[in-house]
């Protein structure tokens, strides 16, 4: 039991990480992009 809570929990946060690193590369390329274009 415990273990498929674990694997649960592993497939439902998945998207969420995935979702959070995909808007950290964004806000990162907004940002070079938006400072190299201010030099």
């Amino acid at each position: 039991m415990e273990e498929r809570m674990i694997y649960t929990f592993f497939i439902v946060s998945l998207p969420f990480f995935f979702f959070f690193v995909w808007l950290f590369v964004c806000l990162c390329v907004y940002l070079f992009n938006h400072s190299h274009s201010a030099i």
